[in-house]
């Protein structure tokens, strides 16, 4: 049985490496997003209030994070970045309790495609699911 402990917890460490340091609420205090002008990955995540999310230009091409609606990207100001050159890093705060839609906004298909969600939730009061 204590092999099982350990390999378990083994596990745990690796998934919060790759998701974010996380608190008891089901939902991560920091994350980090890799971006290009089509995709995100992750493509959802839930991000306790007050956390931070670092996206991450992986393309080739400049890419610029806004937030939804497409083009007047109210829903979630603090999502929309400036350009970002390849391998550039924009980190936003993220406060309000909301879901967030952001996309590339000089992606070359107009109207952009969505990359991905955030939602911002209530961090502690014990557990809400993963669903990351």
């Amino acid at each position: 049985m204590r092999t099982v402990s350990i390999s378990l917890s083994i596990l745990a460490a690796a998934l919060a490496a790759a998701c974010g340091s996380s608190d008891d609420g089901g939902c991560v205090t920091s994350a980090a997003v890799s971006v290009t002008a089509t995709t995100a990955t992750p493509s959802s995540l839930r991000v306790c209030a007050n956390g931070t999310v670092t996206f991450t230009n992986a393309a080739a091409v400049d890419v610029q994070i806004a937030s939804a609606p497409h083009p007047t990207h109210t829903d979630c100001p603090e999502l929309n970045s400036g350009v970002l050159t390849p391998a550039q890093t924009f980190t936003a705060t993220m406060v309000t309790l909301r879901t967030c839609g952001y996309h590339d906004h000089i992606s070359a298909t107009q109207p952009p495609p969505a990359l991905g969600t955030i939602a911002v939730v209530a961090s502690g009061g014990g557990g809400g699911g993963g669903g990351y």
